[in-house]
């Protein structure tokens, strides 16, 4: 079953998951990184010189347009910057395996080893508020007289419902420096919407257990701007074929890997997250130019086409704790409301004091080939 089964790189498909972690160390869509060759060296002599797809640099950039280009040395920089044992810990909150995950820096470019449905449920955590769900397949067992035999209540995410949104309305939990958000919520503060009621349940028969809510994975903050990042690859960037959905609330990821032996996208709309992977279980090849949006993405639009025909938009409130503010795009600096060039973008309330107490320096940047040690 290659849906449960099959590890595979995701390639880039995975770069959302290093930008989260960034984003709960003090960076932010508007963070300036430069996009600029660099290498690493072992102790052993063994040099790693990572390249960009079309190996061209643009130089210093905003991490959401890095996002959007898919820039895989903005992701290489970013990671070295927070660590890579940061974000190998902070990264399994997503229900990844720690052995899973590479403990070095190929991490930024996808080198994990993941199933399909893995990174389903990791990307559904960033449009539905932060939450880690865990997939099931059972719904209800239904025999021939109506009577329900079995049915699954597994624990389910609701940005929505009373008592299960609000980073800052719940305690939080910190590890080992950073925020969690907040804990397993369990709507104490109000009621769940009334489940349908089912076949072969009614007034004598017993109903369905109080629904319990998906654990937290990560601040609902950073699921949201995660989430906006994503909106933009659809709108904008590699994943712009996905527009022909007509939907503003569809973003996802493409993701390809070394010699095109794997095809993603990644993506959710309208409450539903889903996964295409093209490959082959040989590993070989698919060929020259199968990327993600050339091999996976026109099977994921065909799908969410029919999936999603009847269901609403999706337009999630901005969570407590996240403000919109006017940025240079050039620099990153904070720019006072409706200035000339200006950018909206998405910043924690403490990222936005922060540049207002240190504004960015304004400059271009060291674009030539830096070169660092990795012990």
């Amino acid at each position: 079953n290659r849906a449960t089964q099959a590890q595979r790189q995701p390639g880039s498909s995975f770069k959302p998951f290093v930008y989260a972690a960034a984003f709960e160390r003090g960076y932010h869509p508007a963070s300036i990184v430069i996009d600029a060759p660099v290498v690493f060296r072992d102790r052993a002599g063994n040099i790693w010189r990572p390249q960009n797809h079309e190996e061209d640099f643009a130089g210093p950039m905003r991490l959401r347009e890095a996002m959007v280009q898919s820039r895989n040395l903005v992701s290489v920089r970013l990671l070295d910057a927070i660590g890579v044992q940061f974000a190998q810990r902070y990264i399994t909150q997503f229900g990844f395996a720690p052995e899973s995950l590479p403990p070095n820096l190929s991490m930024s470019l996808g080198t994990s080893s993941l199933t399909p449905l893995e990174v389903t449920a990791g990307f559904a955590a960033f449009d539905n508020g932060g939450h880690r769900v865990r997939p099931w397949f059972i719904a209800r067992v239904i025999d021939r007289d109506g009577v329900v035999v079995m049915e699954t209540h597994a624990p389910r995410a609701c940005v929505d419902c009373p008592g299960t949104a609000g980073a800052t309305a719940a305690p939080t939990t910190v590890v080992d420096g950073f925020n969690f958000g907040a804990a397993p919520v369990a709507a104490a503060e109000g009621t769940p919407p009334a489940a349908p009621e089912l076949p072969g349940q009614g007034p004598d028969l017993p109903g369905p257990p109080e629904q319990e809510w998906a654990p937290r994975a990560i601040d609902p903050r950073t699921a949201f701007q995660v989430r906006s990042l994503l909106l933009d690859v659809v709108r904008r960037g590699t994943g712009t074929a996905a527009r022909s959905l007509g939907r503003a609330d569809v973003g996802g990821k493409t993701g390809s890997t070394n010699d095109h032996r794997d095809a993603w996208f990644a993506g959710f709309g309208g409450g539903l997250a889903t996964t295409v992977w093209v490959g082959r279980d040989d590993f070989a090849p698919l060929g020259r130019g199968e990327y993600g949006g050339r091999a996976a993405l026109p099977i994921w639009i065909d799908y969410m086409a029919v999936a999603l025909a009847d269901a609403p938009l999706r337009e999630p409130a901005l969570p407590d704790g996240l403000v919109v503010a006017t940025i240079d795009p050039a620099s990153g600096a904070l720019l006072p409301d409706g200035s000339p060039g200006g950018m909206p973008d998405y910043l924690r309330i403490e990222d936005r004091d922060r540049l207002l107490a240190s504004p960015p320096v304004i400059g271009t940047g060291e674009t030539g080939e830096q070169a660092f040690d990795v012990f």
